[in-house]
């Protein structure tokens, strides 16, 4: 049995580019150490389950929306939109460059609800069960 959750769509991770290009001024970032996208694309996980030895009909998939609320406070919103980058900022001292490029690019990325929290919205998530019938069944 396999119960699993892969990103298919994370906007922290846009917002991470756009913050590291500027603390390495202007060069490409290299990709997180862990990334959390490695298992997006279409079909991959469960091309690894049937290699796995699980057969298609035991595997469901079900895709949906989890918006990352990042509250009222500028200084937590800061924080938490760019805690993927935050070894990087501080070895490169640059957590002015960062808070400047995460001001200057946060609106593409997310909105205010009602309550006036900033809220990045279009963060996309497949949960995945996989459950092998027993040899009986």
């Amino acid at each position: 049995r396999v119960i699993a959750t892969t990103w298919d769509s994370l906007t922290t991770l846009r917002i991470f580019q756009d913050v590291m290009t500027a603390v390495f001024k202007g060069k490409t970032p290299p990709p997180p150490a862990l990334d959390p996208m490695s298992l997006s694309e279409p079909g991959l996980f469960k091309k690894l389950l049937m290699q796995a030895g699980f057969h298609p009909a035991d595997i469901t998939q079900t895709q949906s929306t989890y918006p990352f609320n990042l509250g009222l406070d500028p200084e937590l919103q800061f924080r938490s939109g760019t805690i993927a980058a935050k070894a990087k900022i501080a070895e490169y001292n640059a957590e002015d460059v960062a808070r400047e490029a995460f001001w200057k690019n946060i609106d593409k990325y997310s909105e205010k609800n009602s309550e006036g929290e900033l809220v990045m919205p279009h963060n996309t998530f497949t949960l995945t069960v996989a459950i092998k019938a027993s040899p009986t069944e």
